[in-house]
C-alpha cells in the first residue's frame, strides 16, 4: 500500500491542476461572452478571431484534462478505488477543495455551453437571412440572364437580310 504522504501530493497535485483548468476555463468563458457581443455588432471578422483565441485555450485545457486523469488514475491505483467518492475525507481533507474546483469548473462548462448555444442560435438565424438574400440575388440573376437571352434572340429577328 503506498503512503499516505504520496496520495496527498497526488490530490494536491489534482487541485493545482484544477485550478489551472478553472482559470482557463473562465478565460473560454470570457471569450464566448465577447463572441455573443460581436455576433450581436455584425463583426463577423472579431468573432473568428475569438473563435481561434477559444480554439487555443481549448487545447490547453485538454492537456490539463490529460494531466488531471493520469494523476487520479494513479490515486485510484493506490487507494484501490474505482472513483473520487470512495475517497475517505477524514484521512484526506484536500478532498473537499478538489471536489468544490472541480464543481466550479462544471459550472462554467455550463455557463459557456449556454452562451454557445446561443451564439449558434444567432448565426444559424444570420444565416438563414443570408441563405434568403442569397436566393433572391440568384434569382435576379437568372432574370437578367434569362432577359440577355431573350434580348439576344430579339435582335437577331429585326434584322433584315433582303437582298
Amino acid at each position: 500500500m503506498v503512503d499516505i504522504m504520496e496520495n496527498q501530493s497526488i490530490i494536491e497535485e489534482l487541485i493545482h491542476i484544477s485550478k489551472e483548468k478553472k482559470v482557463l476555463m473562465q478565460s473560454i468563458f470570457e471569450v464566448t461572452s465577447r463572441q455573443k457581443e460581436f455576433l450581436n455588432l455584425d463583426k463577423i471578422q472579431t468573432v473568428v478571431k475569438q473563435i481561434n483565441l477559444k480554439d487555443k485555450y481549448i487545447v490547453e485545457v485538454d492537456k490539463l484534462d490529460i494531466k488531471f486523469y493520469n494523476a487520479l488514475n494513479k490515486l485510484k491505483t493506490n487507494l484501490e478505488i474505482k472513483s473520487l467518492e470512495e475517497i475517505d475525507a477524514a484521512k484526506y481533507p484536500q478532498m473537499k477543495e478538489l471536489k468544490k474546483v472541480v464543481g466550479e469548473i462544471l459550472k462554467l462548462t455550463k455557463d459557456i455551453q449556454a452562451i454557445d448555444n446561443e451564439n449558434i442560435n444567432v448565426l444559424n438565424k444570420d444565416m438563414g437571412e443570408i441563405s434568403k438574400k442569397l436566393k433572391g440575388l440568384r434569382q435576379g440573376k437568372k432574370a437578367t440572364n434569362a432577359y440577355g437571352a431573350y434580348k439576344n434572340q430579339v435582335t437577331s429577328v429585326f434584322l433584315d437580310k433582303k437582298k
